[in-house]
């Protein structure tokens, strides 16, 4: 099976300059960029996502965008402009010892350097230290690539990525998806869906492992509760506190049961929390399994008392436009307020949707599989419950038609990345012999494709066709044909 691994704007937005020395640097850019007539990246998904926001809006309050900002420092981030003579940053890992990094549970003493950045006067560095190791589930245990965690021993910003500074850091191998941009997408549309507070930032790197070449990974930041991250308030002394939950099949293997994590209809909850208690854990059990129940009886007021709606439908869109397989499998994250709903936030874990999965309709691009009750045992009940409701259908099409337009336009960021470092995609090859081969769950028609650009090429001709398939379902009255009843619950229990 299917492993799995382990927020609010655009990837180059980026509070950074806290400093006199940066207040310096940035002076000094816009009089060169004055000077030479070129012009900064335009924040081109704020423009998106506001007139996308529509008449629907999450009761979640969001931080403002700081006053200062700057550059992206990777060509490849989300929506950053960039031509085709961008070239990719590089992160050099070399570990102490000159052992591998082959521990998902140790982490290795290393140093780390960045270098080829746009700006290295802002983004580059020599020998940061820095702890590493392995992360992910299956992408761990079943597969040759591996992704890393990094917890720097400074909070550093890489690349000007996301809303600030911070330890921790992900570097996402990719393995079984060979365009690598699936993960990409998604955020990009997350991003551009404002009722989720918070997205991770996405960019690419060559990554080198004690000085050899470990192919192309994705930049991405640690989910974790943090104030340029997910951003609540933990009472360690009280109950009814903000808390980060995953739905994650994987709990039991993080957490002890009734503290860490807990199970309702037969699905597992992991809470991201270093002050869980069993008081604590009993009191979100509670709240789950009543939030649960509201949505199968589908009264709208009393599901509002559990659920804010906002963050959900845009949630419900991102998934269902990815057609991601694991849905309810895990790293499926919500948080609930103080006093308050839970809200849906953190997308992650994308590599085997949009068509990379064999099990889910044969890979095909038809199918709402999000929103309707399927064979699969990955799906979340939720999502095809809440179809049942006749509002709920409404609301979710009135949403669809304010943001289907930027959504479809998310292929010509898949486009840019391409045109501009396809080539360098391509190095990742020369290491990992893959083309060709089912590394994870790959239909049959991924399998036959031999090169990155027939990769790259089926990848934005099943997400336009998804897309057409979506309008065609939430744009008319088969939207009330879609939900089902929910079964036994989570087979994994």
């Amino acid at each position: 099976m299917k492993k799995r691994e382990h927020l609010f704007f655009p990837a180059f937005s980026v509070a950074f300059a806290r400093t006199f020395t940066a207040v310096l640097c940035l002076l000094t850019l816009t009089a060169v960029i004055l000077f030479t007539g070129c012009t900064e990246p335009a924040d081109s998904t704020q423009d998106s996502s506001q007139a996308s926001s529509g008449t629907l809006s999450s009761s979640v309050s969001t931080q403002e965008e700081p006053d200062v900002t700057l550059p992206v420092g990777n060509p490849s981030s989300l929506f950053a402009q960039s031509d085709k003579s961008s070239t990719l940053p590089v992160i050099n890992i070399f570990t102490d010892s000159g052992e591998e990094i082959v521990s998902r549970d140790e982490y290795i003493r290393a140093s780390i350097s960045v270098s080829g950045t746009a700006y290295d006067d802002l983004y580059a560095f020599d020998e940061k230290g820095a702890d590493v190791r392995c992360r992910g589930n299956y992408t761990y245990t079943g597969m040759e690539k591996k992704s890393y965690r990094i917890k720097f021993d400074e909070k550093i910003n890489l690349f000007g990525q996301g809303r600030g500074e911070a330890k921790s850091w992900v570097l996402l191998a990719n393995h079984c998806d060979q365009t690598f941009l699936r993960n990409h997408a998604a955020f990009a549309i997350a991003h551009l869906l404002d009722n989720i507070p918070y997205c991770s930032s996405s960019s690419y790197v060559k990554l080198y492992i004690n000085g050899e070449y470990r192919g192309i990974y994705e930049v991405a930041e640690q989910h974790q509760v943090h104030e340029a991250r997910v951003d609540i308030d933990e009472e360690p002394s009280v109950i009814d506190t903000d808390y980060l939950i995953e739905r994650d099949s994987y709990a039991g293997d993080e957490g002890t049961y009734g503290v860490d994590y807990f199970i309702v209809n037969r699905v597992p909850y992991l809470v991201k929390s270093d002050y869980m208690t069993e008081e604590k854990c009993a009191f979100l059990s509670d709240f789950i399994e009543k939030a649960h129940e509201a949505i199968r009886l589908g009264v709208k007021e009393e599901i509002e008392e559990y659920i804010d709606l906002p963050s959900f439908i845009d949630t419900f869109i991102l998934q269902a436009t990815m057609k991601n397989t694991d849905v309810g499998y895990s790293s499926f994250f919500m948080v609930k307020k103080a006093g308050g709903q839970l809200y849906f936030t953190c997308p992650w874990d994308f590599d085997l949707a949009l068509g990379n999965d064999s099990r889910l309709d044969a890979g095909r691009p038809d199918g709402l599989y999000v929103g309707k009750k399927s064979n699969m045992d990955q799906e979340h009940e939720w999502f095809y419950l809440m179809m049942n409701h006749r509002w709920f259908c409404d609301m979710l099409r009135q949403r669809w038609n304010e943001v289907k337009e930027d959504i479809f336009g998310v292929k010509d960021e898949l486009q840019r990345i391409y045109d501009c470092f396809a080539d360098e995609m391509e190095t990742n090859f020369e290491v990992w012999d893959i083309f060709g081969k089912r590394i994870n769950q790959e239909p049959i028609q991924i399998i036959r494709l031999s090169s990155y650009k027939e990769h790259f090429d089926y990848l934005v001709s099943w997400f336009e066709k998804r897309c057409d398939y979506l309008d065609s379902i939430f744009d008319s009255d088969k939207i009330y044909e879609q939900g089902g009843e929910e079964d036994s619950g989570g087979w994994w229990w």
